[in-house]
């Protein structure tokens, strides 16, 4: 061997590997494309998942898509129905309404008719308004003679009429009068002809005329008795088919003795019949007026109030200066139809009143301490202050009533279940506090059979609250009537 040979040789690499090392060598490599598999394995596998999610969140979102369009399709399909409903009311409304119209067209054509042969102008009758033969003649086109009866057409009737003022040859029967019902504050008349026929009526009435007084003196006491009768027109006319008539003359005082008579008058010639015999009778006296009751099952937060003087008084004792209670009345105290009107008293002996809602609510429902926020409600708050309509908060330049910064506060809420009127006012003796009456009554409408109760929502701690029903006369007067009622 060489000395080149053995350099060669001991150079570095230049040793012939042995099979050993090359085993290792190989497994060293194919230990780390295993590796690489494994990773590729992985990101695959969670591509899979991803891409799997994502095709679930799409289901999720057409199903939720797909039920929301069938929501809004059968909200659709039912407002349509209700539409379509609405619309067959009103046309049958409409075509009663012809129907009646048609009726009546019919009826004072047959009238006319006879009407027409009846009509008799007499020349020599200076109360028929002709000046002079030859104005009538100039005015009719024809010559008139004592005694002579003029057809007149009947378009022309009405017309004729007003030229010549009142015929004074078409009588009214009288009528006779009777007293069918009375309240605290109107009497219902009812009235019959006593011969039949056909016309309008008017009232009078005279306040505490004492039937003694009417029977005694001559005719300058009677003619000064006359003078007091207040005259009532009334235009509900009696058609020929229609013997009876009733009338009711609201707002009176109670307890009071009122007289009446009725008088007919023709609908269409003016003429009147005698007044009827006199009626009398006497309003009924008011209604003790008694403070509702409070029920702890209808207060949400209750833990939070005493009840006191008998279940009438409500103190707010919430353990913080401000703890937010909602009332509702109990069943008994609902209304369904008429007129209502509620007087509250609010009160605070340590600080001011603070914040009120005053409102009436559904009667079924039951409701959070945040009723004012919930709907099925209505009310007014004299803090912020604002409407509470139907979960609606309405504030705006025009409402401007407030009572909270005060110690001491009473407030009438009037209700009509027929129109939906809902308004309030401040107690006076003469009735002229402020007042706000609910702008949109609309809302009530949403809700059919609706039975409401006075609702009252407050925060205020040791603030106090008394609810009276009253009768609806008195909305917003005579506070001196019900102080004492109030603790």
């Amino acid at each position: 061997m060489s000395t080149e040979d053995i350099s060669k040789k001991d150079e570095p690499g230049a040793c012939e590997k042995t099979p050993n090392a090359l085993n290792i060598a190989e497994l060293l490599q194919g230990g780390g494309n295993g590796s690489k598999m494994d990773e590729n394995e992985r990101k695959e596998k969670e591509m899979i998942k991803r891409i799997e999610k994502i095709k679930e969140k799409r289901e999720n979102s057409e199903k939720m898509i797909e039920k929301q369009m069938d929501e809004l399709i059968e909200k659709i399909n039912k407002r349509k129905s209700e539409l379509k409903e609405r619309v067959r009311e009103m046309t049958a409304e409409q075509i009663k309404d012809c129907k009646e119209y048609a009726e009546k067209v019919q009826e004072w054509s047959e009238y006319y008719k006879n009407a027409r042969e009846k009509i008799i102008i007499q020349e020599k009758e200076a109360e028929i308004g002709i000046a002079s033969e030859k104005y009538e003649q100039r005015q009719l086109g024809v010559e008139i003679e004592d005694d002579i009866a003029l057809i007149f057409e009947s378009k022309t009737i009405e017309q004729e009429i007003a030229k010549f003022g009142a015929v004074l040859d078409k009588k009214i029967s009288s009528v006779q009068v009777q007293v069918k019902d009375t309240t605290e504050n109107s009497v219902t008349l009812k009235a019959e002809e006593k011969e039949g026929g056909e016309g309008e009526a008017h009232v009078e009435i005279d306040e505490d005329i004492d039937d003694d007084e009417r029977g005694k003196g001559g005719e300058q006491e009677i003619k000064e008795m006359e003078e007091k009768w207040n005259e009532i027109q009334v235009n509900t006319q009696m058609h020929p088919n229609q013997s009876q008539w009733e009338y009711s003359i609201i707002r009176l005082s109670d307890h009071t003795t009122y007289d009446f008579r009725v008088q007919a008058r023709h609908s269409i010639f003016h003429t009147f019949s005698n007044f009827s015999d006199i009626v009398s009778c006497q309003t009924d006296s008011p209604c003790p007026l008694t403070l509702l009751h409070f029920s702890s099952d209808r207060i949400c937060h209750a833990k939070d109030v005493i009840l006191e003087e008998g279940n009438t008084l409500v103190r707010n004792n919430s353990p913080e200066d401000y703890g937010r209670i909602s009332i509702s009345f109990p069943l008994s105290d609902a209304v369904v139809q008429g007129t209502h009107c509620w007087r509250i008293k609010m009160c605070n002996s340590i600080t001011n009143i603070g914040w009120v809602m005053l409102g009436v609510a559904n009667a079924h429902k039951t409701f959070t301490n945040e009723s004012y926020t919930e709907t099925e409600c209505w009310g007014y708050d004299g803090c912020s202050p604002s409407e509470r309509n139907d979960s609606q908060k309405i504030s705006n330049s025009s409402i401007t009533w407030k009572w909270w910064m005060l110690n001491e506060y009473v407030v009438d809420m009037f209700l009509n279940m027929k129109t939906f009127v809902l308004k309030w006012k401040q107690v006076t003796e003469d009735g002229k506090g402020q007042e706000h009456t609910l702008t949109n009554n609309t809302t009530f409408a949403k809700y059919k059979n609706l039975s409401l109760v006075p609702h009252i929502n407050f925060v205020r701690k040791h603030t106090t609250i008394q609810v009276m029903k009253i009768p609806s006369a008195m909305y917003g007067t005579q506070i001196s009537r019900t102080s004492e009622g109030f603790r």
